[in-house]
């Protein structure tokens, strides 16, 4: 073999290695590759397989403590519950099937004190009559699943502690509040105080299908609708005088006949308040609290003289001790259409009216004529003329609107609501030491006099005799003396006949009744008795003073124990007439005690 060829095969015998090594190289890289995703594939199933199992060990821990993962599906499980109510309310007649024989349970401060007994009678009767309980249904689904549900009502008769609804759930004898779903849930009312620690509550747990009403109720053949109110029941629906008025496949309907109030129904038999929504209703006033909790509203309305309407008017009949809304002043002395006439338009092109006859009275027995009554009590501050009567009805003092079901809504111009101008109020103070004391009082019209002088409240040092030192100008009184106004103020019904020749022998015994002592009462009478002298006989009346209170607010610092506020209101008769009387419980002097009487100056 020459050079050549030796070197030929030489170098052929290096490509075939270098061939060889490359093969493996490849083979190698492969191998390393399919190992890589080997190992990376099953790290992955096991990181994978790892968190299955933590999740399922949490979803296990969860079902252990009776708990979801989901925070939604939680807040569900333990917060909702859904009711299988019954057909109708099942009042519970004794109060032992309820609280066992749990009477040593109650606030056992409250079984001896004199107070709460002369106001609401025995706490027995208080817990057991007051307080109406009612199964309404069983719970289907959601914690306490299989436990009753019942309604608890007060209603507010007599004294208004806290009236309203209270929805409560029977745990085998554990009574729980559900405060989400209760309108009576003030767990530091005297309700709940009183009944000592027979009550608990729950702050997160909701009823799934209590209401299902519908926002918006279309009256047919009409342009006008019901809207729901958004306030909480606060009564069921067989505590009112109700009467179906509209019916579809969603809700009923019903009026208050009463109050005048519009009701529906929910699942448990509470009732919710619906508003009649009136399209010519426009801008509420900017001071509604003039008004003792009514709201004047400018009505858009035309005249028929070609003038816009520019007067507030009043046609609601809630008052802030009210438990409805949407209680409208009906004209129920309207018997025919003769009694009024066509006097304007509202933009929608329903008819406005007002009296044709201007004679006509609100109640028969009345001594005068609504719009008579509305004038002879127009307030004129002093220096300024009172209009005349023309120019009193030129100004449209009261309007009628038809409702959808024949009946009539007045409209009462808020110029001419009339006002009540109370008579020396005078405020006695006893504390049990020596102390400084500042009183504030707010007539919602405002104060007319005052003595001594009012600069945002009287600070006075009195002592248990009931003297007086006033710092501001450094004299004594006997009494601290106020004048003021009180708007869309009205006489309660209830109240006495008296005999002139006898109001003096009345008036002691009925202020003793509510609470004065004779120097107090003697005082009224010196300056009231003269004022009844006129006629042979009076109706006199004495306001509540839970109504007196939202009248004319007080604010005493330090607070007093025992508030006794008095305020009479009277009306001069030709003749006796039949009223029912009014009954008083007299309260208990105790601690530092705060009297004042007046009354109603016609």
């Amino acid at each position: 073999m020459d050079f050549q060829e030796e070197k030929s095969v030489e170098i052929k015998t290096e490509k075939n290695h270098f061939k060889l090594t490359l093969s493996l190289l490849v083979i190698l890289l492969i191998i390393s590759n399919l190992l890589t995703v080997y190992f990376l594939f099953n790290k992955k199933n096991s990181e994978i397989n790892l968190e299955n199992q933590q999740n399922i060990n949490i979803i296990n821990q969860n079902i252990i403590n009776g708990t979801n993962s989901s925070e939604e599906e939680e807040e569900l499980a333990t917060n909702e519950i859904r009711v299988d109510w019954k057909n109708w309310l099942a009042k519970i007649s004794n109060a032992n099937e309820i609280f066992g024989e749990k009477t040593s349970n109650l606030n056992e401060s409250l079984l001896n004190n004199q107070n709460f007994i002369d106001n609401y009678g025995s706490l027995y009767e208080f817990v057991y009559n007051r307080v109406s309980f009612y199964n309404a249904g069983t719970i289907a689904e959601g914690p306490y699943q299989g436990k009753d549900l019942y309604l608890a009502t007060l209603p507010c008769e007599g004294p208004c502690l806290s009236n309203g609804i209270s929805r409560i759930i029977n745990n085998d004898g554990e009574l729980i509040i559900i405060k989400n779903e209760s309108s009576l849930n003030d767990e530091n009312s005297l309700v709940y105080f009183s009944y000592g620690s027979l009550f608990k509550f729950n702050n997160l747990i909701t009823i799934k299908n209590l209401e299902d009403n519908p926002e918006i109720v279309n009256i047919p053949n009409t342009n006008n609708k019901f809207t729901k109110a958004e306030t909480d029941p606060k009564k069921i629906l067989s505590d009112y005088n109700a009467q179906e008025i509209l019916s579809n496949d969603e809700v009923t309907i019903y009026k208050d006949n009463v109050n005048n109030c519009y009701i529906a129904e929910q699942n448990d038999h509470s009732a919710i308040n619906y508003i009649l929504d009136l399209n010519f209703v426009g801008e509420e006033s900017q001071d509604p609290s003039s008004y003792f909790g009514l709201k004047p509203y400018k009505l858009n309305i035309s005249f028929d003289d070609n003038s816009d309407n520019n007067n507030e008017y009043l046609f609601n009949k809630t008052f802030y001790f009210s438990p409805d809304v949407g209680c409208y002043d009906y004209a129920n002395f309207i018997s025919n259409n003769s009694q009024i006439k066509k006097t304007g338009e509202t933009f929608a092109g329903d008819a406005i009216y007002e009296l044709a006859d201007i004679n006509l009275k609100e109640q028969a027995n009345d001594q005068k004529s609504l719009l008579q009554s509305m004038y002879d009590t127009i307030y004129s501050p002093e220096g300024q003329d009172k209009p005349s009567f023309s120019e009193f009805l030129a100004d449209h003092p009261v309007l009628f609107w038809q409702d959808p079901f024949g009946k009539y809504i007045m409209f009462k111009n808020a110029k001419y609501v009339p006002p009540v101008e109370m008579g020396k109020p005078v405020i006695y103070l006893y504390p049990e030491k020596t102390t400084d004391i500042l009183v504030k009082v707010f007539p919602n019209n405002g104060l007319t006099i005052t003595e001594p002088e009012y600069k945002n409240g009287w600070l006075v040092k009195a002592d248990p005799e009931g003297n007086l030192y006033n710092y501001d100008d450094q004299k004594n009184y006997p009494y601290l003396f106020w004048e003021g106004l009180g708007l869309n103020y009205q006489m309660p019904d209830k109240g006495f006949v008296v005999a002139r020749e006898n109001i003096i022998e009345f008036l002691t015994e009925k202020l003793a009744q509510q609470g004065l002592i004779a120097q107090e009462y003697n005082e009224f009478i010196d300056f009231w008795a003269p004022k009844m002298q006129e006629k042979p006989y009076y109706f006199i009346t004495f306001v509540p003073q839970e109504q007196f209170d939202q009248l004319a607010p007080l604010e005493v610092s330090p607070k007093p124990d025992t508030i006794i506020r008095v305020f009479m209101d009277y009306r001069a008769l030709d003749q006796k007439i039949n009223v029912q009387a009014q009954t008083f419980k007299t309260p208990i002097r105790e601690g530092f005690v705060l009297t004042e009487w007046g009354g109603a100056l016609h």
